[in-house]
Formats: structure tokens, C-alpha cells, sequence
């Protein structure tokens, strides 16, 4: 599964015009085309919601006008999931996506599944930041993301504990 341009577009507009906030709360459902004969989402969907759900990180924290005046991009260089519970059709879900840090010269970045507090599905994906073919130094990195980068969102038994900020 790809992210289609019409997808990118409608989520953009969606966080230019919603609250400014890091991390992210990306709202979405299990939709028909990513359910599998299981009757729940399919593990090739997760990654397209996660790349929506960056999109929408980077356009509501403010930092995509920065990421284009520096002429610096990011490509996904890895990323771990583990899927704990799962998601039925038409479900409701929150994706929250945050900066938890850097490692060597990569962006670290948690996006958690979320239903109310009960965490689904959780993922570490590494992003690394280019200014054309090179990797961006770690301290220019580091200048750019400021003040995004936040504590993991903090689970128990596979529960948010207290209030998601």
C-alpha cells in the first residue's frame, strides 16, 4: 500500500488547519481496504497510517516551513512495531506521533495506536535527515527540531498512564 497524493493533501490540510501541537493526536478508522481476511487491519496498513500521521506531525509542530528554508529532508531509515491488540473495521484509533531523541544521526520517533487509553500497536521508526545527498550533521539536527522533542508517551501494561499530552 502507497500514500496516494489525494491522501497527503487532504491530511495536510487537515493539521494546516487544526491546532499547532507536538506531539501529534492523528485521528483515523480501519477502513475496508485495510482489513484482511482476519477481519482486522492488515500489517501492510500500518506503515501508510504511520506516514500519514508523520505528515500530519510535521505540518501541526511547525517544523516543515523550518525543513524547507534548510533545505533538509527526511527518509525513513528503519522502523520497529509491535502490534499488542487489533484493530476492527471501521474502528476509530488515535496514531500519536512524537521526536523521543536522536540515535547517531537519526531522528527517533514513536507513534503509538491508540483506542481511549489501550495502546494497539506501537513503533520506533528512525528518520534521517538529508541537505541533498548528505546526511544533516547531528547539531544542525538537533537546532532544528528545538523544543519537539518530547518524553515518550508513558505506558503500563500496554495502557497510557495519566492524560496523553
Amino acid at each position: 500500500m502507497t500514500v496516494s497524493a489525494g491522501k497527503l493533501v487532504t491530511t495536510g490540510l487537515r493539521a494546516w488547519l487544526g491546532s499547532r501541537s507536538s506531539p501529534s493526536r492523528f485521528s483515523h478508522r480501519v477502513w475496508p481496504r485495510y482489513v484482511d481476511l482476519n477481519r482486522h487491519m492488515n500489517q501492510a496498513a500500518y506503515p501508510e497510517v504511520m506516514e500519514l500521521a508523520r505528515w500530519d506531525w510535521i505540518i501541526r509542530s511547525g517544523i516543515l516551513a523550518e525543513l524547507v528554508r534548510a533545505r533538509v529532508s527526511a527518509v525513513v531509515a528503519s522502523q520497529s512495531i509491535v502490534y499488542r491488540r487489533e484493530l476492527r473495521p471501521l474502528q476509530r484509533f488515535v496514531v500519536d506521533t512524537r521526536v523521543v531523541g536522536m540515535r547517531h544521526r537519526a531522528i527517533q520517533l514513536e507513534q503509538v495506536f491508540l483506542v481511549g487509553t489501550r495502546v494497539h500497536t506501537k513503533a520506533t521508526v528512525e528518520l534521517l535527515p538529508l541537505s541533498g545527498r548528505r546526511v544533516v550533521a547531528p547539531e544542525r539536527t538537533q537546532e532544528l527540531l528545538g523544543t519537539r522533542v518530547q518524553p515518550s508517551l508513558p505506558i503500563e501494561d500496554w495502557c497510557v498512564v495519566g492524560s496523553p499530552s
